[in-house]
């Protein structure tokens, strides 16, 4: 098994809704939040996570974002003028 612990998040899928959830380790940037939001994501404040119903290219856009080095993340939010914050407690699950 792959350490994940330095990707900004996990992609899980959820087989019973028929979607697709990302798990951040920080908080998304104002970039990733609006890709998440044009390609159908929506934020889960119960679960902590972003989600979608499953299609091909929405599996492809969450494996890309979540397989972001957490310090290439910083690097992209710095130049853009942001911080990235860690989140302090996740549900994150390897798929």
């Amino acid at each position: 098994m792959t350490d994940r612990t330095n990707l900004i998040a996990d992609v899980k899928e959820n087989k019973e809704q028929n979607g697709i959830e990302i798990y951040f380790r920080v908080y998304p940037i104002e970039g990733t939040r609006n890709t998440l939001k044009s390609n159908g994501f929506h934020w889960n404040h119960k679960k902590s996570c972003w989600y979608a119903k499953y299609s091909v290219d929405r599996q492809a856009i969450a494996e890309v974002i979540a397989d972001t080095l957490i310090e290439e993340y910083k690097e992209i939010a710095g130049e853009n003028g942001e911080k990235v914050q860690e989140v302090k407690t996740t549900t994150t699950t390897t798929a």
